[in-house]
């Protein structure tokens, strides 16, 4: 099993995500659905690739300890 990074933020009222490392992005209703959806979504992304494939993408991932800020620009 690997793990993936997946964004999740609300757009009007919709919950939008998305996983940098794969562009593979969802929306959903709720937070919950999509991140359901996403993961369904990443599931047929993943099923016809190879290990080799699948491991290029995780090496080219940052590390798991990504912080996030809010920046204001003028």
């Amino acid at each position: 099993m690997k793990d993936f990074t997946v964004l999740v933020w609300k757009e009007g009222d919709a919950h939008v995500s998305l996983c940098p490392e794969a562009s593979v992005s969802s929306y959903g209703d709720t937070e919950e659905e999509t991140i359901r959806r996403h993961k369904e979504a990443m599931e047929f992304f993943l099923e016809d690739m190879s290990e080799a494939q699948i491991q290029d993408i995780v090496d080219s991932m940052p590390p798991a300890d990504v912080s996030s800020v809010k920046i204001s620009l003028s």
